[in-house]
Protein backbone atom coordinates (compact mmCIF):
# COMPACT_ATOMS: atom_id res chain seq x y z
CA UNK A 1 0.00 0.00 0.00
CA UNK A 2 2.79 2.36 0.53
CA UNK A 3 4.20 2.31 -2.66
CA UNK A 4 1.21 3.88 -3.45
CA UNK A 5 1.50 6.35 -1.07
CA UNK A 6 4.87 7.78 -1.47
CA UNK A 7 6.61 8.38 -5.25
CA UNK A 8 9.36 6.38 -6.55
CA UNK A 9 12.78 7.28 -5.61
CA UNK A 10 15.94 6.79 -7.58
CA UNK A 11 18.51 4.48 -5.97
CA UNK A 12 21.35 6.86 -5.84
CA UNK A 13 18.86 9.17 -4.14
CA UNK A 14 17.63 6.11 -1.26
CA UNK A 15 19.13 6.50 1.95
CA UNK A 16 21.79 3.34 2.79
CA UNK A 17 19.53 0.60 4.58
CA UNK A 18 17.73 0.52 7.94
CA UNK A 19 19.71 -1.20 10.53
CA UNK A 20 18.44 -4.72 11.22
CA UNK A 21 17.57 -6.18 14.28
CA UNK A 22 20.57 -8.25 14.51
CA UNK A 23 23.03 -5.38 13.80
CA UNK A 24 21.53 -3.89 17.21
CA UNK A 25 21.36 -7.15 19.17
CA UNK A 26 17.69 -6.51 19.14
CA UNK A 27 15.62 -10.16 19.70
CA UNK A 28 13.81 -10.89 16.23
CA UNK A 29 10.25 -10.97 18.80
CA UNK A 30 10.86 -7.67 19.93
CA UNK A 31 11.74 -6.01 16.80
CA UNK A 32 8.73 -7.99 15.19
CA UNK A 33 6.37 -6.89 17.98
CA UNK A 34 6.75 -3.19 16.88
CA UNK A 35 4.64 -4.16 13.53
CA UNK A 36 2.03 -6.12 15.98
CA UNK A 37 1.75 -2.80 18.00
CA UNK A 38 1.45 -0.68 14.94
CA UNK A 39 4.73 0.65 15.90
CA UNK A 40 6.00 0.83 12.53
CA UNK A 41 6.73 4.46 10.96
CA UNK A 42 5.25 5.24 7.29
CA UNK A 43 7.79 3.64 5.04
CA UNK A 44 9.41 1.15 6.99
CA UNK A 45 9.66 -2.05 6.26
CA UNK A 46 10.67 -5.25 7.86
CA UNK A 47 12.38 -8.36 6.59
CA UNK A 48 10.55 -11.40 5.63
CA UNK A 49 11.71 -12.92 9.46
CA UNK A 50 10.20 -9.80 11.31
CA UNK A 51 7.43 -10.26 9.25
CA UNK A 52 6.86 -14.20 10.49
CA UNK A 53 7.30 -12.85 14.04
CA UNK A 54 4.81 -10.39 13.52
CA UNK A 55 2.19 -12.48 12.27
CA UNK A 56 2.64 -14.77 15.29
CA UNK A 57 2.46 -11.83 17.37
CA UNK A 58 -0.81 -10.70 15.48
CA UNK A 59 -2.70 -14.42 16.24
CA UNK A 60 -1.26 -13.79 19.65
CA UNK A 61 -3.04 -10.60 20.07
CA UNK A 62 -6.22 -11.42 19.03
CA UNK A 63 -6.26 -14.88 21.27
CA UNK A 64 -5.69 -12.86 24.12
CA UNK A 65 -8.49 -10.47 23.84
CA UNK A 66 -10.75 -13.48 22.42
CA UNK A 67 -9.77 -14.63 26.22
CA UNK A 68 -10.88 -11.81 27.47
CA UNK A 69 -14.33 -11.60 25.53
CA UNK A 70 -14.64 -15.06 27.02
CA UNK A 71 -14.00 -14.23 30.25
CA UNK A 72 -17.06 -11.14 29.80
CA UNK A 73 -19.45 -13.37 28.25
CA UNK A 74 -19.09 -15.80 30.98
CA UNK A 75 -19.83 -13.45 33.53
CA UNK A 76 -22.77 -12.12 31.10
CA UNK A 77 -24.48 -15.39 30.64
CA UNK A 78 -22.75 -17.91 33.39
CA UNK A 79 -20.92 -16.82 36.50
CA UNK A 80 -22.07 -12.95 37.00
CA UNK A 81 -24.33 -11.56 39.98
CA UNK A 82 -27.09 -11.03 37.24
CA UNK A 83 -26.20 -13.98 35.15
CA UNK A 84 -28.98 -14.65 31.91
CA UNK A 85 -28.95 -18.59 32.52
CA UNK A 86 -29.69 -18.30 36.31
CA UNK A 87 -32.78 -16.44 35.22
CA UNK A 88 -36.11 -18.81 35.22
CA UNK A 89 -39.94 -18.71 33.71
CA UNK A 90 -41.01 -15.18 32.90
CA UNK A 91 -37.95 -13.43 34.06
CA UNK A 92 -35.70 -15.74 31.20
CA UNK A 93 -38.04 -14.86 28.34
CA UNK A 94 -37.99 -10.79 29.45
CA UNK A 95 -34.41 -10.57 29.68
CA UNK A 96 -33.18 -12.17 26.72
CA UNK A 97 -32.35 -8.96 24.83
CA UNK A 98 -30.79 -7.29 27.45
CA UNK A 99 -28.30 -9.86 27.47
CA UNK A 100 -27.98 -10.20 23.88
CA UNK A 101 -27.01 -6.32 24.23
CA UNK A 102 -24.74 -6.90 26.75
CA UNK A 103 -23.45 -9.51 24.96
CA UNK A 104 -22.37 -7.00 21.91
CA UNK A 105 -21.73 -4.31 23.61
CA UNK A 106 -18.61 -6.21 25.23
CA UNK A 107 -17.61 -7.64 21.77
CA UNK A 108 -17.35 -4.25 20.40
CA UNK A 109 -15.71 -3.07 23.44
CA UNK A 110 -12.82 -5.92 22.81
CA UNK A 111 -13.04 -5.53 19.32
CA UNK A 112 -11.84 -1.71 19.79
CA UNK A 113 -8.70 -3.01 21.57
CA UNK A 114 -7.47 -4.86 18.27
CA UNK A 115 -3.90 -2.58 16.74
CA UNK A 116 -4.44 -3.62 13.32
CA UNK A 117 -6.30 -4.71 10.24
CA UNK A 118 -4.31 -8.01 10.78
CA UNK A 119 -5.37 -8.22 14.59
CA UNK A 120 -9.23 -7.30 13.59
CA UNK A 121 -9.57 -9.73 10.67
CA UNK A 122 -8.78 -12.43 13.20
CA UNK A 123 -10.65 -11.75 15.64
CA UNK A 124 -13.38 -10.34 13.80
CA UNK A 125 -13.98 -14.42 12.80
CA UNK A 126 -13.74 -15.58 16.22
CA UNK A 127 -16.33 -12.83 17.77
CA UNK A 128 -18.63 -13.75 14.92
CA UNK A 129 -18.22 -17.71 15.73
CA UNK A 130 -19.13 -16.73 19.50
CA UNK A 131 -22.13 -14.59 18.62
CA UNK A 132 -23.95 -17.52 16.70
CA UNK A 133 -23.25 -19.80 19.85
CA UNK A 134 -24.66 -16.81 22.12
CA UNK A 135 -27.84 -16.86 20.37
CA UNK A 136 -28.46 -20.23 20.23
CA UNK A 137 -27.59 -20.37 23.80
CA UNK A 138 -29.77 -17.78 24.65
CA UNK A 139 -32.98 -19.16 22.47
CA UNK A 140 -32.22 -22.77 23.79
CA UNK A 141 -32.78 -20.96 27.53
CA UNK A 142 -35.47 -18.87 26.67
CA UNK A 143 -37.35 -22.16 25.04
CA UNK A 144 -36.65 -24.21 28.50
CA UNK A 145 -37.81 -21.73 30.37
CA UNK A 146 -40.88 -20.84 28.46
CA UNK A 147 -42.12 -24.39 28.90
CA UNK A 148 -41.30 -23.79 32.90
CA UNK A 149 -43.00 -20.80 32.91
CA UNK A 150 -46.06 -22.25 31.24
CA UNK A 151 -45.78 -25.43 33.62
CA UNK A 152 -45.36 -22.85 36.64
CA UNK A 153 -48.53 -21.09 35.67
CA UNK A 154 -50.60 -24.55 34.84
CA UNK A 155 -49.52 -25.88 38.47
CA UNK A 156 -50.49 -22.50 40.19
CA UNK A 157 -53.66 -22.89 38.38
CA UNK A 158 -54.17 -26.42 39.62
CA UNK A 159 -52.72 -25.26 43.20
CA UNK A 160 -55.99 -22.20 43.07
CA UNK A 161 -58.36 -24.75 42.42
CA UNK A 162 -57.56 -27.19 45.27
CA UNK A 163 -57.85 -23.84 47.76
CA UNK A 164 -60.90 -23.05 46.27
CA UNK A 165 -62.23 -26.73 46.85
CA UNK A 166 -61.37 -26.70 50.42
CA UNK A 167 -63.35 -23.77 51.15
CA UNK A 168 -66.51 -24.66 49.13
CA UNK A 169 -66.74 -28.47 50.34
CA UNK A 170 -69.79 -28.31 51.30
CA UNK A 171 -70.99 -27.73 48.27
CA UNK A 172 -70.74 -30.84 45.81
CA UNK A 173 -71.68 -28.37 42.41
CA UNK A 174 -68.97 -26.87 43.24
CA UNK A 175 -66.56 -29.51 43.32
CA UNK A 176 -67.67 -30.66 40.47
CA UNK A 177 -66.62 -27.35 38.47
CA UNK A 178 -63.51 -27.28 40.02
CA UNK A 179 -63.00 -31.12 38.98
CA UNK A 180 -63.61 -29.90 35.44
CA UNK A 181 -61.61 -27.11 35.13
CA UNK A 182 -58.43 -28.88 36.65
CA UNK A 183 -58.55 -31.38 33.19
CA UNK A 184 -57.06 -28.31 31.09
CA UNK A 185 -54.61 -27.11 33.74
CA UNK A 186 -53.33 -30.77 34.19
CA UNK A 187 -53.36 -31.27 30.29
CA UNK A 188 -51.25 -28.07 29.90
CA UNK A 189 -48.91 -29.06 32.78
CA UNK A 190 -48.46 -32.53 31.53
CA UNK A 191 -47.63 -31.43 27.94
CA UNK A 192 -45.19 -28.72 29.01
CA UNK A 193 -43.08 -31.25 31.63
CA UNK A 194 -42.46 -33.15 28.38
CA UNK A 195 -45.28 -35.57 28.26
CA UNK A 196 -47.06 -36.83 24.71
CA UNK A 197 -50.58 -36.15 24.72
CA UNK A 198 -52.59 -39.03 25.10
CA UNK A 199 -49.99 -41.00 26.73
CA UNK A 200 -50.32 -43.07 29.63
CA UNK A 201 -48.01 -40.80 31.94
CA UNK A 202 -50.46 -37.83 30.96
CA UNK A 203 -53.28 -39.59 31.58
CA UNK A 204 -51.50 -40.40 34.89
CA UNK A 205 -51.12 -37.07 35.29
CA UNK A 206 -54.37 -35.79 34.97
CA UNK A 207 -55.92 -38.26 36.79
CA UNK A 208 -54.10 -37.33 39.70
CA UNK A 209 -55.13 -33.48 39.63
CA UNK A 210 -59.03 -34.08 39.57
CA UNK A 211 -58.31 -36.38 42.08
CA UNK A 212 -55.97 -34.20 44.32
CA UNK A 213 -59.36 -31.83 44.11
CA UNK A 214 -61.57 -34.40 46.18
CA UNK A 215 -59.19 -35.12 48.40
CA UNK A 216 -58.41 -31.71 49.48
CA UNK A 217 -62.42 -30.55 49.66
CA UNK A 218 -62.81 -33.96 52.00
CA UNK A 219 -59.99 -33.14 54.08
CA UNK A 220 -60.99 -29.76 54.60
CA UNK A 221 -64.36 -30.94 55.96
CA UNK A 222 -63.12 -33.92 57.82
CA UNK A 223 -60.60 -31.16 59.75
CA UNK A 224 -63.29 -29.37 60.20
CA UNK A 225 -65.31 -32.34 62.02
CA UNK A 226 -68.19 -31.48 59.51
CA UNK A 227 -68.78 -35.12 59.08
CA UNK A 228 -71.54 -35.30 56.78
CA UNK A 229 -70.46 -33.16 53.61
CA UNK A 230 -67.21 -35.02 53.66
CA UNK A 231 -68.68 -38.48 53.77
CA UNK A 232 -71.29 -37.45 51.17
CA UNK A 233 -68.26 -35.81 49.05
CA UNK A 234 -66.48 -39.07 49.49
CA UNK A 235 -69.17 -40.79 48.08
CA UNK A 236 -69.51 -38.48 45.24
CA UNK A 237 -66.07 -38.77 44.09
CA UNK A 238 -64.80 -41.88 44.90
CA UNK A 239 -64.38 -43.50 41.16
CA UNK A 240 -62.25 -40.38 40.58
CA UNK A 241 -59.92 -41.16 43.93
CA UNK A 242 -56.65 -42.18 42.36
CA UNK A 243 -55.47 -45.46 45.10
CA UNK A 244 -52.69 -43.50 46.78
CA UNK A 245 -55.47 -41.07 48.08
CA UNK A 246 -57.82 -43.80 48.86
CA UNK A 247 -55.33 -45.13 51.00
CA UNK A 248 -55.42 -42.14 52.84
CA UNK A 249 -59.12 -41.19 53.07
CA UNK A 250 -60.75 -44.40 53.34
CA UNK A 251 -59.58 -45.08 57.22
CA UNK A 252 -60.85 -41.35 57.78
CA UNK A 253 -64.32 -41.84 56.40
CA UNK A 254 -64.29 -44.63 58.31
CA UNK A 255 -63.44 -42.75 61.40
CA UNK A 256 -66.01 -40.15 59.99
CA UNK A 257 -68.79 -42.66 59.68
CA UNK A 258 -68.35 -44.13 63.19
CA UNK A 259 -68.26 -40.65 65.21
CA UNK A 260 -71.37 -40.23 62.97
CA UNK A 261 -73.38 -43.07 64.46
CA UNK A 262 -72.17 -42.37 67.70
CA UNK A 263 -72.88 -38.20 67.81
CA UNK A 264 -76.56 -39.75 66.83
CA UNK A 265 -76.81 -42.64 69.30
CA UNK A 266 -75.54 -40.43 72.74
CA UNK A 267 -78.18 -37.78 71.82
CA UNK A 268 -80.88 -40.52 71.96
CA UNK A 269 -79.20 -41.01 75.41
CA UNK A 270 -78.79 -37.04 76.83
CA UNK A 271 -81.91 -36.22 79.06
CA UNK A 272 -84.08 -33.35 78.58
CA UNK A 273 -83.90 -31.62 81.29
CA UNK A 274 -79.87 -31.33 81.98
CA UNK A 275 -80.56 -28.87 85.34
CA UNK A 276 -80.72 -31.55 87.84
CA UNK A 277 -77.45 -33.22 88.72
CA UNK A 278 -78.60 -36.06 90.29
CA UNK A 279 -80.93 -36.82 86.84
CA UNK A 280 -77.78 -36.25 84.83
CA UNK A 281 -75.78 -38.22 87.63
CA UNK A 282 -78.47 -41.13 86.86
CA UNK A 283 -78.92 -40.59 82.84
CA UNK A 284 -74.93 -41.18 82.74
CA UNK A 285 -75.22 -44.51 84.55
CA UNK A 286 -77.95 -45.64 82.44
CA UNK A 287 -76.16 -44.56 79.12
CA UNK A 288 -73.40 -46.63 80.11
CA UNK A 289 -75.08 -49.60 81.01
CA UNK A 290 -77.22 -49.02 77.09
CA UNK A 291 -74.13 -48.70 75.58
CA UNK A 292 -72.53 -51.90 76.24
CA UNK A 293 -75.75 -53.74 76.00
CA UNK A 294 -76.27 -52.39 72.65
CA UNK A 295 -73.13 -52.63 71.26
CA UNK A 296 -71.78 -56.24 72.48
CA UNK A 297 -69.55 -57.08 69.07
CA UNK A 298 -68.20 -53.70 68.20
CA UNK A 299 -65.55 -52.76 70.76
CA UNK A 300 -64.48 -49.80 68.36
CA UNK A 301 -68.15 -48.23 67.92
CA UNK A 302 -68.81 -49.01 72.33
CA UNK A 303 -65.51 -47.42 72.59
CA UNK A 304 -66.57 -44.37 70.31
CA UNK A 305 -69.84 -43.89 72.27
CA UNK A 306 -68.21 -44.24 75.58
CA UNK A 307 -65.93 -41.23 74.55
CA UNK A 308 -68.99 -39.53 73.57
CA UNK A 309 -70.98 -40.01 76.43
CA UNK A 310 -68.61 -39.05 79.03
CA UNK A 311 -68.22 -35.85 77.08
CA UNK A 312 -71.56 -34.81 76.43
CA UNK A 313 -72.59 -35.95 80.25
CA UNK A 314 -68.98 -34.16 81.84
CA UNK A 315 -70.35 -30.71 79.75
CA UNK A 316 -74.01 -31.14 80.93
CA UNK A 317 -73.08 -31.53 84.59
CA UNK A 318 -70.75 -28.70 84.40
CA UNK A 319 -73.20 -26.52 82.63
CA UNK A 320 -75.49 -27.68 85.44
CA UNK A 321 -73.43 -27.23 88.04
CA UNK A 322 -72.54 -23.62 87.24
CA UNK A 323 -76.23 -22.96 86.43
CA UNK A 324 -76.62 -24.42 90.78
CA UNK A 325 -73.85 -21.73 91.50
CA UNK A 326 -75.02 -19.24 90.14
CA UNK A 327 -79.04 -19.73 91.48
CA UNK A 328 -77.34 -20.08 95.27
CA UNK A 329 -74.85 -16.84 94.19
CA UNK A 330 -78.69 -15.09 93.25
CA UNK A 331 -80.40 -16.53 96.02
CA UNK A 332 -78.49 -16.05 99.06
CA UNK A 333 -77.74 -11.89 97.25
CA UNK A 334 -81.70 -11.36 97.03
CA UNK A 335 -81.60 -13.15 100.69
CA UNK A 336 -78.99 -10.84 101.99
CA UNK A 337 -80.69 -7.39 100.70
CA UNK A 338 -82.37 -5.04 103.72
CA UNK A 339 -86.06 -4.52 103.56
CA UNK A 340 -86.80 -0.50 103.29
CA UNK A 341 -86.83 -0.31 107.06
CA UNK A 342 -83.55 -1.80 107.19
CA UNK A 343 -85.36 -5.39 108.51
CA UNK A 344 -84.30 -8.79 107.44
CA UNK A 345 -85.54 -9.75 103.48
CA UNK A 346 -88.82 -10.91 103.61
CA UNK A 347 -90.03 -11.02 99.76
CA UNK A 348 -89.73 -13.36 98.12
CA UNK A 349 -86.93 -13.48 94.89
CA UNK A 350 -88.23 -12.07 91.48
CA UNK A 351 -89.92 -14.57 89.43
CA UNK A 352 -86.64 -14.99 86.94
CA UNK A 353 -85.38 -16.34 89.90
CA UNK A 354 -88.26 -18.04 91.99
CA UNK A 355 -89.12 -19.97 88.65
CA UNK A 356 -85.78 -21.42 88.45
CA UNK A 357 -86.24 -23.36 92.33
CA UNK A 358 -88.26 -26.19 92.36
CA UNK A 359 -90.88 -26.81 94.81
CA UNK A 360 -88.43 -28.15 97.52
CA UNK A 361 -86.16 -25.26 97.55
CA UNK A 362 -88.76 -22.90 97.91
CA UNK A 363 -89.85 -24.37 100.23
CA UNK A 364 -86.90 -23.41 101.94
CA UNK A 365 -86.70 -20.01 100.99
CA UNK A 366 -90.15 -19.39 102.20
CA UNK A 367 -89.30 -20.99 105.40
CA UNK A 368 -85.78 -18.45 105.57
CA UNK A 369 -88.60 -15.85 104.57
CA UNK A 370 -90.64 -16.48 107.37
CA UNK A 371 -87.94 -16.81 110.30
CA UNK A 372 -86.77 -13.29 108.79
CA UNK A 373 -89.80 -11.84 109.63
CA UNK A 374 -89.72 -13.20 113.04
CA UNK A 375 -86.62 -10.99 113.43
CA UNK A 376 -85.89 -8.96 116.52
CA UNK A 377 -88.32 -11.75 118.62
CA UNK A 378 -87.87 -14.11 121.18
CA UNK A 379 -87.80 -17.24 118.81
CA UNK A 380 -85.17 -15.77 117.01
CA UNK A 381 -83.07 -15.79 120.10
CA UNK A 382 -83.63 -19.29 121.20
CA UNK A 383 -82.16 -20.52 118.06
CA UNK A 384 -79.32 -18.12 117.41
CA UNK A 385 -77.07 -19.39 114.38
CA UNK A 386 -80.13 -20.99 112.62
CA UNK A 387 -79.78 -18.42 109.74
CA UNK A 388 -76.07 -20.13 109.06
CA UNK A 389 -77.80 -23.25 108.98
CA UNK A 390 -81.04 -22.71 107.03
CA UNK A 391 -77.99 -21.54 103.94
CA UNK A 392 -76.42 -24.12 103.65
CA UNK A 393 -79.28 -26.62 103.66
CA UNK A 394 -80.79 -24.44 101.18
CA UNK A 395 -77.51 -24.74 99.66
CA UNK A 396 -77.66 -28.31 99.21
CA UNK A 397 -80.75 -28.66 98.52
CA UNK A 398 -79.57 -26.75 95.05
CA UNK A 399 -76.58 -28.09 94.55
CA UNK A 400 -77.05 -31.81 96.08
CA UNK A 401 -74.05 -33.23 93.70
CA UNK A 402 -71.63 -31.42 96.07
CA UNK A 403 -72.71 -33.14 98.85
CA UNK A 404 -72.79 -36.71 97.72
CA UNK A 405 -69.84 -37.35 95.14
CA UNK A 406 -70.55 -39.22 91.44
CA UNK A 407 -69.57 -42.58 91.04
CA UNK A 408 -69.67 -44.64 87.68
CA UNK A 409 -71.92 -48.29 87.96
CA UNK A 410 -69.82 -51.35 86.57
CA UNK A 411 -70.47 -52.27 83.14
CA UNK A 412 -72.87 -55.59 82.46
CA UNK A 413 -70.46 -58.25 81.58
CA UNK A 414 -73.21 -60.59 80.38
CA UNK A 415 -76.23 -62.67 81.91
CA UNK A 416 -75.56 -64.41 84.80
CA UNK A 417 -71.77 -63.23 84.87
CA UNK A 418 -70.27 -61.11 88.24
CA UNK A 419 -67.22 -60.91 90.54
CA UNK A 420 -67.16 -63.02 93.40
CA UNK A 421 -68.50 -61.07 96.32
CA UNK A 422 -70.81 -58.61 94.01
CA UNK A 423 -73.98 -58.42 94.21
CA UNK A 424 -76.95 -57.25 91.14
CA UNK A 425 -76.52 -53.50 90.85
CA UNK A 426 -73.06 -53.38 92.65
CA UNK A 427 -71.92 -49.61 92.36
CA UNK A 428 -67.68 -50.36 91.75
CA UNK A 429 -65.39 -47.23 91.24
CA UNK A 430 -62.48 -46.78 88.33
CA UNK A 431 -59.26 -46.16 89.33
CA UNK A 432 -57.81 -43.28 87.47
CA UNK A 433 -54.72 -42.95 84.96
CA UNK A 434 -51.47 -41.51 86.41
CA UNK A 435 -51.08 -38.53 84.61
CA UNK A 436 -48.19 -37.57 82.89
CA UNK A 437 -46.12 -40.58 82.33
CA UNK A 438 -43.91 -42.08 79.90
CA UNK A 439 -44.36 -44.81 77.57
CA UNK A 440 -41.96 -46.96 80.02
CA UNK A 441 -42.95 -45.54 83.35
CA UNK A 442 -46.64 -46.07 82.96
CA UNK A 443 -45.78 -49.76 80.93
CA UNK A 444 -47.72 -48.49 78.02
CA UNK A 445 -46.80 -51.76 75.93
CA UNK A 446 -49.58 -53.57 75.59
CA UNK A 447 -51.86 -55.69 73.04
CA UNK A 448 -53.79 -53.35 70.80
CA UNK A 449 -56.78 -55.70 71.80
CA UNK A 450 -56.91 -54.20 75.04
CA UNK A 451 -56.23 -50.55 74.69
CA UNK A 452 -58.98 -50.64 71.72
CA UNK A 453 -61.39 -52.08 74.58
CA UNK A 454 -59.93 -49.72 77.51
CA UNK A 455 -60.85 -51.71 80.06
CA UNK A 456 -59.41 -50.42 83.31
CA UNK A 457 -59.18 -51.95 86.76
CA UNK A 458 -61.66 -51.27 89.64
CA UNK A 459 -60.26 -49.65 93.07
CA UNK A 460 -60.53 -52.88 94.67
CA UNK A 461 -58.99 -54.77 92.37
CA UNK A 462 -54.98 -56.11 92.10
CA UNK A 463 -53.20 -55.69 88.48
CA UNK A 464 -53.51 -59.43 88.34
CA UNK A 465 -57.01 -59.69 89.14
CA UNK A 466 -57.63 -56.94 86.41
CA UNK A 467 -55.36 -58.24 84.04
CA UNK A 468 -57.43 -62.01 84.03
CA UNK A 469 -60.45 -59.57 83.68
CA UNK A 470 -59.05 -58.59 80.36
CA UNK A 471 -58.15 -61.85 79.45
CA UNK A 472 -61.14 -63.50 79.69
CA UNK A 473 -63.00 -60.67 77.73
CA UNK A 474 -60.97 -60.77 74.91
CA UNK A 475 -60.26 -64.68 74.72
CA UNK A 476 -62.99 -66.42 76.60
CA UNK A 477 -63.01 -67.52 79.94
CA UNK A 478 -60.86 -70.92 80.10
CA UNK A 479 -59.39 -70.36 76.25
CA UNK A 480 -56.46 -69.18 77.60
CA UNK A 481 -53.55 -69.68 80.06
CA UNK A 482 -50.79 -67.78 81.51
CA UNK A 483 -48.61 -70.40 80.01
CA UNK A 484 -49.35 -69.91 76.15
CA UNK A 485 -49.98 -65.85 76.66
CA UNK A 486 -47.55 -65.20 79.01
CA UNK A 487 -46.39 -62.36 77.21
CA UNK A 488 -49.74 -60.59 76.93
CA UNK A 489 -50.62 -61.42 81.02
CA UNK A 490 -47.80 -60.09 82.21
CA UNK A 491 -47.60 -57.03 80.17
CA UNK A 492 -51.19 -56.23 81.13
CA UNK A 493 -50.15 -56.55 84.88
CA UNK A 494 -47.52 -54.20 84.52
CA UNK A 495 -49.94 -51.47 82.71
CA UNK A 496 -52.43 -52.10 85.43
CA UNK A 497 -49.88 -51.66 88.75
CA UNK A 498 -48.56 -48.72 86.86
CA UNK A 499 -50.05 -46.67 85.22
CA UNK A 500 -53.21 -46.67 87.16
CA UNK A 501 -54.07 -45.23 90.92
CA UNK A 502 -56.72 -45.13 93.30
CA UNK A 503 -58.49 -41.44 92.79
CA UNK A 504 -58.09 -38.97 95.77
CA UNK A 505 -60.78 -39.18 98.85
CA UNK A 506 -63.91 -37.14 98.00
CA UNK A 507 -63.32 -33.90 99.77
CA UNK A 508 -65.23 -33.16 103.19
CA UNK A 509 -67.65 -30.66 103.91
CA UNK A 510 -66.22 -27.33 104.12
CA UNK A 511 -67.48 -23.69 104.56
CA UNK A 512 -66.83 -22.36 101.06
CA UNK A 513 -66.98 -18.24 99.96
CA UNK A 514 -70.32 -18.94 99.06
CA UNK A 515 -71.82 -20.29 102.35
CA UNK A 516 -72.62 -24.03 101.89
CA UNK A 517 -70.50 -27.04 102.10
CA UNK A 518 -67.65 -27.54 99.92
CA UNK A 519 -68.21 -24.73 97.35
CA UNK A 520 -64.73 -23.86 97.29
CA UNK A 521 -63.91 -27.05 95.68
CA UNK A 522 -63.37 -28.57 92.34
CA UNK A 523 -65.63 -31.63 92.12
CA UNK A 524 -64.55 -33.89 89.23
CA UNK A 525 -66.96 -34.91 86.72
CA UNK A 526 -67.55 -39.22 85.98
CA UNK A 527 -65.90 -39.57 82.71
CA UNK A 528 -64.04 -43.27 83.38
CA UNK A 529 -64.25 -45.19 79.95
CA UNK A 530 -66.10 -48.50 80.60
CA UNK A 531 -65.02 -52.27 79.75
CA UNK A 532 -65.85 -53.42 76.08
Amino acid sequence: MARYLIPPTPPEDLPPPAPQPRDLNIPDEAFGARLAFNWLQPGEQLDPESRQQAATLNLTRASELQNQFLDRQRDILSTGPDAYLNTSGRDALLGADAAIARLDAARQEIFGQAANAAQRDLLSQALDDHRMVEHATVGDHVGRQMRAWRAATAAARLDQLRQQAALDYADPGAIDAYDRASESAASEHARMSGLRDGSDEAASALSKARSSIWRQAIEAALGRMDLKPAIALYERGEDRLEAADLDILVPMIDGARQYGVGIDYVGDLLPSHPQDLNELDAAHRAAIDRNAIDWPDDGSQRATNQHLIDVAFGQRKRDALKAGLDLVRDVSRWLDRSTSDGGPQIARPPLAIWTRLDPDQKREVDAVLARNALAGTADEGAGGDRNGDDRIRLAQSILPFLAKPPVVPEIPRGPGTRLPNEGPGAIRRFKEPVPNQSGKEGAKDIPSWAREEGIRPYIDETPAETATRAMNKHYGKGNWSKKTQRGDFQKLQKHYGRHFRTPKEVLPLDDGPFGFPGSDKVVSLPGAAAEG
